[in-house]
């Protein structure tokens, strides 16, 4: 599909709810077996899709309307074999909670999915006593329970698996530390953190290296309100800041212990202006710097923050690159390759992408079925003002199902 963009960008846009948050709170209310809850502002992206499915399948009944889901739990019956769709996360973190198990599940899943690999996960969940299958892919069967003694967990490969295991250790009321090295993507576990709060359960840590878990008066909440998704806001801050007349986000937690939320670290470090507060982010377009970010943190921002960089003056530096590899693509050779086949050349060197002020033509680029890979070049046609042909846009479901109707409400032309 060929896109372009030739208007100034003037629009107020309410972001849909996170992800991240509302997928964290379906695998507390999986693990309490809670009878009933609302759940407000649902953002309803595939990924949302499919951990409802999961929770359905495993004797709930979820209603939805206008944004709002009501879930009723309406049996005891409990699947063992496990549809995680396309999601990363609700594989990983589902390895993590069945682990602690003593039944034998089975996860499986589809598309991009398939080829990526869970070695890490398995390795660990082995030498700790599970039955796992001996192929790293899915699908997967898997037979706990895990020994929890001495648990000790490397997690530079991901922080998914861990949520996974803290949500369900904590429920467990599990009463010794566990061992964490390597950390990676911390805000993700600040996310994981918050939500069991939430829920009346407390899981604290050393400085991210042990983590041990209490409670405070736990209690079953009977609604709660889905923060809006700093990662889909990202796009278009970035958008903002590169060509908006005006940009009124709507419904951003400015407290919010979401990863992505450090896109404004970067505005802070090129000392670009904005307003927030709990009812908006307003952003102008500004004259922009180069700038160097550690990404390591929140690998899901690199794709945009390279479009950013093309846009700044100077030179930008974005490390943590390698996190990039095991994703929905290959998104550090992705970048590479796609950018240059509009022209614009990023270089990269000891696990930092360097990025060089230069022009971005139109042309054609694949998406590699990778919904942030799409929404990037999709925002390249309004800071650019050029023409992209895109291969495949249906991707973007994934994490925005109205990101291409906000394009258009924007501006946008999609051919």
């Amino acid at each position: 599909m060929k896109l372009k963009h030739q208007k100034s960008l003037n629009i107020k846009l309410k972001i849909p709810g996170s992800k991240s948050y509302f997928q964290r709170v379906v695998l507390l209310i999986y693990l309490l077996k809670q009878n009933k809850i609302v759940l407000q502002n649902v953002g309803l992206s595939n990924d949302d899709k499919t951990v409802i499915k999961f929770l359905i399948n495993n004797s709930f009944n979820v209603d939805y309307e206008s944004n709002t889901l009501i879930m009723n739990r309406v049996g005891e019956a409990q699947s063992f074999k496990n549809d995680v769709g396309e999601s990363g996360f609700l594989t990983r973190s589902l390895l993590g909670i069945l682990s602690l198990e003593n039944n034998k599940y089975q996860i499986v899943g589809k598309g991009s999915l398939l080829k990526r690999s869970f070695n890490h996960e398995l390795s660990f969940l082995r030498k700790n006593g599970v039955e796992v299958s001996e192929d790293s892919y899915l699908p997967i069967s898997i037979k706990g329970p895990l020994k929890k003694k001495n648990i000790n967990y490397d997690s530079s490969n991901s922080s998914q698996f861990l949520s996974g295991l803290l949500l369900g250790l904590s429920i467990q009321l599990y009463k010794d530390t566990i061992a964490v090295s390597n950390l990676s993507s911390k805000k993700y576990i600040d996310l994981t953190i918050e939500v069991a709060k939430k829920f009346g359960y407390i899981i604290s840590h050393s400085n991210y290296t042990e983590f041990s878990f209490s409670t405070s008066n736990i209690k079953t909440p009977q609604q709660l309100f889905i923060e809006s998704d700093w990662s889909s806001a990202a796009f278009w801050i970035v958008a903002g800041v590169i060509s908006a007349e005006e940009l009124i986000l709507k419904g951003l937690n400015p407290n919010s212990s979401q990863a992505d939320k450090k896109i404004l670290d970067v505005l802070d470090t090129i000392n670009i202006s904005y307003n927030l507060d709990a009812e908006s982010l307003i952003i102008k377009k500004q004259k922009l710097i180069g700038f160097q970010f550690d990404a390591t943190d929140c690998p899901d921002l690199i794709p945009i923050l390279c479009l950013l960089a093309v846009n700044c003056e100077g030179e930008t530096r974005i490390s943590g690159i390698s996190r990039l590899i095991n994703k929905e693509s290959n998104r550090k050779s992705v970048l590479i390759k796609e950018f240059q086949n509009l022209g614009v050349l990023i270089t990269e060197k000891d696990n930092t992408f360097i990025i060089a002020n230069q022009k971005l033509n139109s042309g054609k680029v694949s998406s590699y079925n990778d919904h942030r890979i799409a929404m990037t070049f999709t925002i390249a046609t309004i800071t650019n003002r050029v023409e992209i042909e895109i291969d495949d846009l249906k991707c973007i479901s994934k994490s925005y199902p109205d990101f291409l109707n906000h394009y258009i409400e924007s501006g946008g032309e999609i051919n």
